[in-house]
């Protein structure tokens, strides 16, 4: 077994297993939460028999969000946190399969492509208990016809995997915890994710997004690990300007219900997400 990663055939017990060992999070907590539920039945989605899903856990990954959200707040916190994080990958191939990724022989190229076609995404496990879920990276259910009139917003996330590029069409996913990123919080990062005006390397972390929507509001006289009920409509408006964008704000009173879905509808479809 490697230092560096670990090649295992597929069980949500393996998972919850992974993230108990590195989170401390007790195994009853992690099996209740609604991630994990949704993550297996995703998993089961793909799944046509017992083994032809595969998981590649890579030790010891640094996140970028994670590591801006460390240096800010965790290596200041009274407990000791980590600094690393692992990534969970998943395949839509059995064990032996994947092994083939350790193969650089120009023989093992078809197989190689094979394995690239079966990715399925990544989750990042931060080693914070209980809100462990940094970012979820998973490939989105395709359309299907009869589906024609919904839209899917969605960008290419690429990743690497020991000297392999790989990629996903999603919209990261981050879990909100009551300390740096409470709704509002995790809702502007996922909406920086989606956005395709947004440079992927200028996306603040949870932290930061708070931290800019206080600096900008004249009235916040509070740190960002006290925001306890979350952000106003100023400060979430305020973080949007801080990447450049234009905020629009809409009233939707109950007697006009349909002028919000006529607003979801054009947004989204012109691919911008609210």
């Amino acid at each position: 077994m490697s230092a560096l990663y670990e090649i295992l055939p597929y069980s949500i017990d393996v998972v919850c297993a992974s993230i108990n060992d590195f989170t401390d999070t007790p195994i009853s907590i992690i099996r209740r939460k609604r991630f994990i539920c949704y993550l297996n039945s995703y998993i089961n989605h793909f799944s046509k028999a017992e083994d032809d899903v595969s998981i590649f856990i890579e030790k010891k990954y640094i996140d970028r969000s994670y590591m801006q959200d460390y240096s800010d707040y965790y290596v200041k916190c009274f407990n000791h946190y980590k600094r690393d994080c692992i990534r969970i990958h998943f395949f839509n191939c059995a064990e032996e399969d994947l092994n083939s990724i350790n193969c650089f022989d120009d023989s093992c190229a078809e197989k190689i492509e094979e394995i690239k076609e079966s990715y399925l995404g990544f989750i990042v496990i931060r080693p914070i208990p209980s809100t462990f879920i940094a970012r979820a990276c998973l490939r989105r259910y395709e359309n299907s016809d009869d589906n024609r009139g919904h839209y899917i917003i969605s960008r290419n996330i690429k990743t690497h995997l020991l000297g392999l590029d790989f990629s996903v069409e999603t919209v990261p996913f981050i879990e909100q915890d009551r300390v740096l990123s409470v709704c509002a919080t995790s809702a502007l990062w996922s909406f920086f994710n989606a956005h395709e005006n947004v440079d992927k390397n200028q996306i603040p972390s949870p932290y930061q997004i708070t931290t800019t929507a206080l600096n900008l509001n004249a009235m916040s006289i509070v740190a960002p690990d006290q925001m306890d009920s979350g952000l106003t409509i100023d400060m979430m408006c305020n973080c949007l300007k801080s990447l450049g964008l234009v905020p629009q704000f809409f009233e939707i009173k109950e007697e006009n219900k349909a002028f919000f879905y006529e607003l979801l509808h054009v947004f989204v479809s012109s691919g911008i997400p609210v």
